[in-house]
C-alpha cells in the first residue's frame, strides 16, 4: 500500500501528538513543592513524598502537616506503600466494602478493601470500620510493621508494648514518639518514608527495593558484616 506525502505528514503529527500525551513520571523538579514545609523537621520525607506522588498537597499550595490523619487517609497511604493503589478508583460510585459505615461509592473504598484482604487493617469488633476516626500515632506504627511483615498480635494482651518495642528496634520511630496522641500529617509522612527506605522488611528486603515507584528513594547505604 502507498501513501501521498500529504498523509504521511498527518500520521507524523499524530504519533507527535499522542507521544506527548502521555503521563509523565513526577519528579522532584516537575512537581510543587508545598509551600508551609520550610524548616519542619520533616520537611525531606514530606517533600519527597510529594514528589512521587505518595501524598499531595491542597490546592492552595499548602501541606498543612498539623492536620490529623483518619483511618480512611491511612488506608489511602498504605496502598500506595504496598504498590497497590492504581488499582484504585476513587470515583466508583458502585464499590462497596464489608463495612456498614463506609457507604457505596466511598473514596476510599477501595484502599480500605486492599488494607483488609492484605490484613493491614481491622474492623471494629461491632463490624464498623469508622473512616473518620483519627489514628493515633501507636495505631500509625502498628500499621508500619504490618505492611512491613511484622506481626503486631502475637501477644495480644501485651501488643502495645510489642508495637513500641520493635518499631524502636527497626528504628522505624525517628520522631518525638507520643504513641496516644493523634498523628498529623507530618508524622504519617515520616512514618512511609522510614517503612519506603530504611526499614527492612521481615524478609530483609525493602519496600524501596520491591516498589517500582519508590525507586528515586532508594538511597540506603547498606553495609554488610562478615
Amino acid at each position: 500500500m502507498s501513501y501521498t506525502r500529504k498523509s504521511k505528514i498527518s500520521m507524523f503529527f499524530l504519533l507527535f501528538i499522542f507521544l506527548f500525551s502521555l503521563p509523565f513520571n513526577k519528579t522532584a523538579a516537575s512537581v510543587p513543592q508545598p509551600t508551609d514545609i520550610e524548616g519542619s523537621a520533616y520537611a525531606e520525607a514530606i517533600s519527597e513524598l510529594v514528589s512521587i506522588g505518595v501524598m499531595q498537597g491542597f490546592p492552595d499550595g499548602s501541606f498543612k502537616p498539623d492536620e490529623t490523619t483518619t483511618r480512611a487517609q491511612a488506608a489511602k497511604i498504605i496502598s500506595f506503600l504496598m504498590g497497590r493503589a492504581e488499582e484504585v478508583d476513587e470515583k466508583d460510585a458502585t464499590l462497596k466494602t464489608i463495612f456498614p459505615d463506609v457507604e457505596t461509592g466511598h473514596w476510599a473504598a477501595g484502599y480500605i478493601n486492599i488494607c483488609v484482604e492484605e490484613g493491614i487493617i481491622r474492623g471494629f469488633p461491632d463490624g464498623s470500620f469508622a473512616p473518620s476516626q483519627t489514628v493515633t500515632q501507636r495505631q500509625l506504627v502498628a500499621l508500619m510493621l504490618r505492611l512491613l511483615g511484622y506481626d503486631t498480635l502475637q501477644k495480644p494482651l501485651e501488643w502495645e508494648k510489642e508495637v513500641d518495642e520493635t518499631a524502636q528496634e527497626l528504628g522505624l520511630i525517628t520522631w518525638e514518639y507520643k504513641p496516644d496522641l493523634e498523628s498529623p500529617r507530618e508524622i504519617l509522612a515520616q512514618a512511609s518514608y522510614n517503612a519506603i527506605q530504611a526499614v527492612p522488611m521481615s524478609t530483609g528486603s525493602y519496600l524501596a527495593e520491591i516498589v517500582k515507584l519508590f525507586e528515586p528513594l532508594f538511597k540506603l547505604k547498606v553495609t554488610e558484616i562478615e
